[in-house]
């Protein structure tokens, strides 16, 4: 793993980083963040991958992440993510009778 690009973002308590990844197979984003986190020594849950690219034919993988200094700050400014919807409500199951 090579470090192309860090910056700081002290108003949103983060790092930006721009890396490059040597890799066999396409990695995922959980395989990305465990290998930042155990690199910079953060945890990985204060880790948000936003992008992983690859060039055809390379086993070298353009990856865009943010470092946040705190869980706190990673609510604060990440979107919290939706929940699954269960395929059978039980609005919808009475409604019916």
């Amino acid at each position: 793993m090579e470090i192309i690009e860090k910056k700081e973002n002290p108003l949103m308590g983060r790092d930006e980083l721009k890396l490059d990844l040597e890799s066999v197979k396409n990695p995922s984003f959980d395989e990305v963040a465990k290998i930042i986190a155990e690199k910079m020594s953060k945890d990985e849950e204060s880790i948000v991958v936003d992008l992983i690219k690859a060039n055809f034919g390379s086993s070298t993988f353009r990856v865009h992440a943010k470092v946040y200094h705190s869980k706190e700050h990673k609510a604060r400014f990440e979107p919290k993510k939706k929940e699954k919807k269960s395929k059978e409500t039980p609005q919808k199951e009475e409604k019916k009778k």
